[in-house]
């Protein structure tokens, strides 16, 4: 009995070292990779496309987001204000797109009432999508600092790929139909080649490259390392100007003047009161790209 128990717990044993290599996946080729984030893009799984980098740069991604999140009272202080300004600004693309598209800049453009209900349209689904992405992950600091970036996209995703199929259907530019085709060319260790089709483009050839077990377009990899250096060096210049003392005070008041002229705007009866809350606007945005330009 008890040679039959040790020849059993020996056959466990050896099942259990020889288990993960016998149930070892082949890795992932370069075209199925690519072609099933595609298809997710497509479909509206935008989880697909994270889940298509590697840990590494998923690491990079989530430190930029941490970084991003304010931390001190004044940083929160005019996130919240400026996330407020986003929502007043949303608000009146809603309910005053008419006066918006009949300012001086655009109406011009929309003269024609097809082209206007166009746009009209295109301008409410923008609306719809900065609503949807800034609403969960950027209105709370603290969401953005700790965002599971996978349940968010699997989220937002099949939303806003409803936005996007409604917005071609309200365009007047006839979008091409289909799937992209992706096809293998030739295949080397951690190097591909590859032919992407998309609907109404020529055909391209693309090098993508394995980086831990996931393929990625070379240009990318080759790029990836300066992007981040550059993206964190944006976020260091913008941690020293929200130490400025000067600087945070043109923002409060750019902010304060933005806040303001939204009001104004949404408080307008007729087209003539709207343009003339509409210059504070310009004047106000204007403002905040000279502050932005001296400050690089």
């Amino acid at each position: 009995m008890t040679k039959t128990r040790n020849s059993f717990v020996a056959s466990l044993l050896a099942l259990a070292i020889s288990l993960p290599s016998a149930l070892a996946m082949p890795q992932e080729s370069a075209d199925a990779a690519v072609r099933r984030v595609y298809e997710g893009l497509e479909e509206g799984r935008l989880e697909q496309v994270w889940q298509a980098l590697p840990s590494s740069y998923q690491s990079d991604i989530r430190n930029i987001l941490r970084n991003l999140a304010p931390e001190t009272e004044t940083e929160i202080e005019l996130w919240n204000q400026s996330m407020g300004v986003m929502a007043k600004l949303l608000r009146l693309v809603r309910a005053k797109s008419d006066f918006i598209l009949g300012h001086p800049m655009l109406a011009a453009q929309v003269a024609d009432q097809g082209k206007r209900d166009e746009v009209q349209g295109i301008l409410m689904g923008v609306a719809d999508l900065v609503e949807i992405i800034i609403g969960s992950a950027f209105s709370d600091p603290d969401n953005l600092a700790s965002l599971d970036v996978d349940g968010y996209l699997r989220e937002v995703g099949p939303r806003l790929y409803k936005i996007f199929r409604d917005l071609q259907a309200k365009s007047s530019t006839k979008q091409p139909e289909g799937k992209t085709v992706v096809t293998l060319i030739s295949s080397q260790g951690d190097s591909a080649k590859l032919s992407i089709l998309e609907p109404g483009r020529p055909a391209r050839e693309d090098d993508y490259l394995r980086v831990e077990g996931k393929w990625l377009p070379q240009e990318m990899v080759e790029g990836w390392d300066a992007q981040m250096k550059q993206v964190q060096s944006t976020l260091q210049m913008a941690a020293l100007q929200a130490q400025d003392e000067e600087m945070i005070a043109q923002q409060r008041m750019m902010m304060g003047m933005l806040d303001q002229s939204l009001d104004q705007m949404a408080a307008a009866d007729s087209q003539e009161e709207f343009n003339t809350a509409a210059q504070t606007l310009v004047g106000a945005v204007m403002m905040a790209a000279a502050a932005q330009a001296q400050g690089q």
